[in-house]
């Protein structure tokens, strides 16, 4: 009996599994194109892969007008030079750190680190001696 009462719960739990899965998961359908060009909406951007034709997060979600997009685009696009300007600085200034850095090493510490820089997937890391 217990046995009969045990299998008929997992055939209807699994059941279900299968019954869930097979529901169509509307939040990850992509939005039908047809309806955004039939209201006038431009789905595409004119520059495709332009990190300035984009808008800020939730912004796409509150109906903003073309002339504000065209408005938001600008912005962006001026914000963008001065950003990639300072990520240069930034690259600049950490590869000029890690030269001082290495420059307080001595020689074998510097072979060492030279060969663990070859092979990132070493498996030891180098032994302490303060142990």
């Amino acid at each position: 009996m217990k046995l009969a009462a045990r299998s008929m719960a997992l055939l209807s739990s699994m059941s279900l599994i299968l019954a869930i899965g097979a529901v169509k998961l509307t939040a990850q359908e992509p939005k039908p194109q047809l309806a955004l060009s039939n209201a006038g909406i431009n789905t595409s951007a004119s520059k495709k892969g332009d990190p300035a034709r984009r808008v800020p997060p939730y912004f796409g979600q509150i109906g903003l007008r073309p002339t504000q997009r065209d408005d938001i685009y600008k912005i962006r696009a001026k914000h963008l030079v001065k950003i990639t300007d300072l990520e240069a600085k930034i690259e600049t200034t950490r590869a000029e750190m890690l030269t001082e850095c290495e420059s307080v090493l001595d020689e074998i510490q510097k072979q060492v680190l030279v060969s663990r820089r070859k092979s990132p997937l070493s498996p030891d890391p180098v032994p302490s001696s303060n142990k």
